[in-house]
């Protein structure tokens, strides 16, 4: 269980520094998934330390799942943020015909607030997993 919770982490690490260098190439729809893959599993931690697997990819199932195991509370900050990039995700993965469109939504400025939104996530998540991190750094 606690590998999972660390390997989650450490992929959503991967994915926040994934952002950057895409973000220098000025590849933001790639940035954008990426913003919410760091999200997705930086709460894929928190399923993970509860021994569960993550009941799908959208930000907003997987929180909900979260409060139902166990009386989970997410700040509403939180899931404000977690709602603007599971809108970008869904979009990126089931484009549904919207292709030219998501290009000109995925300005520097809105991959900005995305990432900031993603490092909210994780921050949230980590302090929620300070236990297993100091753990897997001995």
């Amino acid at each position: 269980m606690r590998q999972q919770v660390i390997w989650y982490l450490a992929t959503a690490n991967e994915d926040d520094h994934a952002v950057r260098i895409l973000v220098k190439k000025g590849e933001f729809t790639k940035a954008a998934f990426h913003c919410q893959q760091m999200a997705e599993k930086a709460f894929n931690a928190l399923v993970a330390r509860r021994g569960q697997v993550p009941p799908d990819h959208s930000l907003l199932g997987i929180m909900h799942f979260l409060e139902r195991c166990d009386d989970f509370e997410i700040p509403e900050g939180v899931k404000q943020k977690a709602q603007k990039l599971d809108r970008f995700y869904l979009r990126f993965r089931h484009p549904k015909g919207e292709g030219d469109q998501l290009q000109s939504t995925c300005s520097p400025e809105t991959i900005e607030e995305l990432h900031g939104c993603a490092r909210t996530i994780m921050r949230f998540a980590e302090d929620h997993l300070e236990e297993e991190i100091a753990l897997a750094s001995e």
